[in-house]
């Protein structure tokens, strides 16, 4: 019998890689979404002085433009391995259009060979975005600390003290950051003038969006509020705008109902419409279901489950390696009986 956990994770995988090669299309539709239902933010106005009004305007071919500071040696080595990581990239798309197989690619480079199978795939470079910022502690009390803000509130301390009060568990350097990120000026707050720019949208990794598959959706969080998930609106939106992601979650999809006994169909008939789909993914996928179908139909079919197996090989294995060259077989034999 087939591990039905082992089934969602390798599917999962498989969803992936499928997101992997539509990585630029992902991130061109969020930007478009944020972009139509974003309005811009208007410059705050403020208030002429008799200084501002007595200063002549300065012509433009007056006024000498400044020179771009210096990289710092941090930024210099980024953007050198970004190169390497292009000119990489662009040699392995090379290669593959001169009919290098994967191994010999990854050996003329120097690569591993998942990076040339990672690189073959996707069309552009990958970039992981260094820098970005996840989601932090504070977040869930952003109304708050924008409206302490707009009140003249300039004591970190006291939002730290009040925000405690609500429930929040970030600590004081997580508050401090968080609202000079919102200020958007040095250590002091204070209100930004001028034009604010919106920060351009990160899309959601491969990985982040395969989950939303596979994982049960909870309808609230641990606080008790309901969570506010954004992915899968963008999911509804990849598969009217790319018919390859909708095959994709269609097929994918069924098989997670009929793991989840939500859905009383034969293996055979979804291993046909997937090998049938057009995604290679997911044909592969198929493939190796098809050497061991008749495991993988008890374990959909069954009541029973090998996951209680899976438990004491795992304890089994925790206790080997946490003794490995500390222990004889009698200290083992012990540890297993006192743990069982």
């Amino acid at each position: 019998m087939a591990d039905r956990w082992h089934l969602l994770k390798n599917l999962r995988e498989a969803v992936e890689r499928v997101l992997d090669r539509f990585a630029p299309q992902i991130t061109t539709l969020v930007q478009q979404s944020v972009s139509t239902e974003v309005p811009p933010r208007t410059p705050v106005a403020e208030e002429p002085t008799t200084e501002s009004r007595s200063v002549q305007p300065v012509p433009a071919e007056v006024v000498a433009p400044t020179p771009s500071a210096p990289l710092t040696a941090r930024e210099q080595a980024r953007r050198a391995k970004k190169q390497a990581r292009e000119e990489r990239h662009r040699r392995v798309r090379e290669l593959r259009d001169q009919g290098v197989s994967i191994r010999a690619t990854a050996r003329q480079l120097g690569v591993s060979n998942k990076m040339v199978i990672r690189y073959r795939r996707q069309d552009t470079c990958p970039d992981w975005r260094p820098g970005r910022r996840g989601r932090t502690q504070v977040d869930p009390y952003k109304s708050d600390v924008e409206q302490w803000i707009s009140g003249g509130g300039r004591n970190t301390k006291e939002l730290h003290r009040l925000l405690g009060e609500k429930g929040c568990r970030a600590c004081y350097d997580a508050v401090r950051r968080y609202v000079n990120r919102i200020v958007g000026s040095t250590g002091k707050p204070g209100r930004r003038t001028g034009e604010v720019k919106p920060p351009r949208p990160a899309a959601p990794s491969a990985r982040k969006l395969s989950f939303e598959l596979v994982c049960t959706p909870k309808p609230k969080s641990e606080d008790g509020a309901p969570e506010q998930k954004a992915e899968p609106k963008l999911w509804d939106r990849l598969r009217s705008e790319l018919p390859c992601l909708a095959k994709t979650w269609d097929v994918a999809s069924e098989l997670v109902r009929m793991i989840r006994k939500e859905l009383d169909q034969p293996l055979s008939d979804w291993l046909t419409r997937a090998e049938q789909s057009g995604v290679s993914e997911l044909k592969n996928f198929a493939k190796g279901l098809r050497e061991d179908e008749s495991a993988v139909a008890a374990a959909l079919s069954e009541s029973w489950s090998n996951g209680p197996v899976e438990g004491q090989v795992n304890r089994l294995k925790l206790i080997k390696r946490s003794m490995f060259g500390r222990a004889g077989w009698n200290l083992l034999r012990a540890r297993v009986k006192r743990k069982a």
